[in-house]
């Protein structure tokens, strides 16, 4: 599952950057089809991200308290 979650915020990146691509830009039809697919990844990698943050506070705080 995290395999998969990690691929949707990899290509959620790189959505990213081929939206500022101005190659992209120029084609209305493509822009528009990345922009799509980046709006409907996106709060499932804002999650991801939260998710993986307090995975790593928890481990930052188990490192200190041992």
């Amino acid at each position: 599952m995290y395999d998969q979650l990690q691929s949707i915020e990899d290509r959620y990146e790189e959505l990213g950057e081929l939206l500022s691509d101005p190659e992209v830009i120029s084609d209305t039809k493509r822009f528009m089809q990345l922009s799509k697919e980046e709006a409907n990844t996106r709060e499932t990698v804002d999650v991801y991200r939260r998710y993986k943050q307090v995975v790593e506070g928890i481990s930052d705080t188990e490192g200190i308290t041992r």
